[in-house]
């Protein structure tokens, strides 16, 4: 077990699918705790795992965002099954194309989830910025 997290969850790279792996088991072994908060702070450092790879993909995180923000504003809210049930569906992703669609699908399950608890996705978005540099440098202090 490694900081808060009550299971093994395996590092991953950021910029490569293993980041948004590892985010993803740290937000559902947030979620095994009934930890409401820690489990919003790992959607958060999620999303910065996404944008990374965004960005090594060259796919547009920006538009991304934005439209799984608009679809999510017609769709009701579910449970963490749709999650759960959305990024497996981006795990399987084949092609670039079914790459940006199975993500902007797993991005507003996403927004629904944080709508739940009053949040929005500048929010995540906001926090994430702030977590990032834990990422890129692996450590929590600011880079020099």
């Amino acid at each position: 077990m490694a900081g808060y997290h009550i299971r093994e969850i395996e590092n991953g790279v950021f910029g490569q699918f293993s980041k948004i792996k590892e985010e993803f088991e740290e937000f559902l072994d947030a979620q095994d705790q009934n930890c409401t908060l820690m489990a919003l702070l790992e959607l958060s450092d999620l999303l910065g795992a996404v944008e990374g790879y965004c960005e090594k993909k060259s796919i547009s995180f920006t538009s991304l965002i934005s439209s799984s923000v608009e679809a999510a504003a017609v769709v009701h809210p579910e449970n963490i099954s749709d999650l759960k049930s959305s990024f497996n569906t981006l795990t399987q992703s084949l092609t670039q194309e079914d790459l940006v669609k199975n993500l902007q699908a797993f991005l507003i399950d996403v927004v629904l989830h944080a709508e739940q608890f009053n949040l929005r996705m500048i929010d995540l978005l906001t926090m994430s910025k702030i977590t990032q540099r834990a990422f890129l440098s692996g450590h929590r202090t600011p880079k020099q």
